[in-house]
């Protein structure tokens, strides 16, 4: 090879290279600026109601102190002492921070949830709604108010069976005053939607959190509680684009790199591509 050769060669290998560290470089720059995008997001004058009970027989649930943020609703007959139920402890401002359009915001939590779990001997149901109504104000601007709707899913199992409908032992465990019932909930697709930056959000729901019997916590869209008594979870939902939504029960998360995550990788292409250009310097 001629020295005139080798000395255009790595001209232009240079010139390539150094043109790929600016076009990173500015590819980057642009990332930091959409991360600079992210937008302030508050949630505030929460209410909340229970609503659309579905009973296993005629007698519907009965539902109290709805529109406020403490609602609770009741089914099965007799004493209301001896009935059961739900009770909503809403958070009043559960929301304030950054979302940087495209991507969720952190978890939080919306409130309190508790299964008050008699043995009753009326009807009771199979699905019931929370609706939770809030103003959204993004960067400054409020919206107008926004319904977000949480189905729940309810087996009032029978408290003679055994096995029980969990699979365990009938006087064991949670099953240890009869067959514990299970509460399960997921996302409803009828919530409002908000704009942030152009893209089309909403509040899902992601399920519960409670303390387990080492005192760590335990995330789940699903739990079971002991006849006679009542178990309480923190409800936990996030801020999500409606793409998010698509995911069964609307409780998963696209897996989509950060724009922060992604302008650090290009901020280290460009420092690689610097190390290797002065290596053949």
């Amino acid at each position: 090879m001629s020295s005139d050769f080798q000395t255009s060669f790595y001209d232009l290998r240079n010139y390539i290279m150094r043109s790929q560290l600016k076009l990173t470089v500015l590819a980057a720059a642009m990332l930091l600026s959409t991360t600079a995008m992210a937008n302030t997001v508050n949630i505030t004058n929460v209410s909340a109601s229970w609503a659309n009970g579905v009973s296993t027989g005629s007698t519907l649930p009965t539902y109290y102190n709805n529109n406020t943020l403490d609602p609770s609703s009741r089914w099965g007959g007799g004493l209301l002492s001896a009935q059961s139920g739900y009770n909503f402890d809403a958070a009043p401002n559960p929301f304030n921070a950054l979302v940087t359009p495209g991507s969720s915001s952190s978890l939080f939590a919306l409130g309190t949830f508790t299964h008050v779990n008699q043995s009753i001997s009326g009807d009771s149901i199979t699905t019931i709604n929370l609706l939770y109504t809030a103003n959204v104000t993004v960067g400054g601007v409020a919206t107008p108010p926004r319904n977000f709707d949480f189905i729940f899913n309810h087996n009032e199992t029978p408290n003679g069976s055994n096995p029980c409908a969990n699979g365990g032992s009938n006087g064991a465990g949670v099953n240890s005053n009869g067959c514990a019932d299970h509460v399960q909930t997921a996302f409803s697709g009828v919530s409002d939607k908000f704009f942030i930056n152009g893209a089309e959000y909403t509040l899902n729901i992601l399920g519960f959190g409670y303390l387990d019997i080492n005192n760590s916590l335990v995330k789940t869209q699903d739990f079971w509680t002991a006849e006679g008594g009542n178990r309480a979870a923190t409800l936990y939902a996030k801020i999500v684009t409606t793409a998010d939504t698509a995911d069964t029960g609307g409780g998963g998360l696209n897996s989509v790199p950060e724009p922060s995550s992604l302008m650090l990788m290009g901020l280290g292409l460009a420092a690689f591509l610097t190390k290797r250009r002065r290596q053949f310097s």
